[in-house]
């Protein structure tokens, strides 16, 4: 799925379909975001989000990738805020969910699981705004 994802930066469909499915993938099983995130879904992921100013629905699905890979898996946390979550998710918060209330929510549940226990991201999020 990881390497779909990341042939998929120019397939909107297909993009969102991978992310998904990182996300079904990810939730409530820890070896499967142990694994997804040692294949580099966590940098993938926020790849798709970067590049979603354009498709709310691609957006949404790499905030929701973004909680899925992050919620109680520290190696996932610290590699989110590696690849920029930080930056990247205040922003999506502050700017692109302006109109969109289900990205709003979204971006405030991945900035929580990117946060959640972890003073190195806590201090991130707060820098970055």
């Amino acid at each position: 799925v990881v390497e779909v994802l990341r042939l998929s930066r120019d397939d909107s469909g297909t993009c969102k379909a991978a992310l998904k499915a990182v996300k079904a993938l990810a939730e409530g099983l820890a070896s499967n975001k142990s694994t997804m995130g040692a294949a580099g879904a966590c940098e993938m992921v926020l790849a798709a989000l970067r590049g979603s100013e354009d498709d709310a629905d691609v957006g949404l699905a790499a905030l929701e990738a973004v909680a899925a890979l992050s919620e109680g898996m520290p190696s996932n946390q610290h590699a989110m805020r590696q690849a920029g979550a930080c930056e990247v998710l205040v922003t999506t918060l502050q700017v692109l969910s302006r109109d969109a209330p289900p990205v709003r929510v979204a971006a405030v549940h991945a900035i929580a699981a990117v946060s959640d226990g972890l003073t190195a991201n806590q201090n991130a999020m707060r820098r970055a705004g």
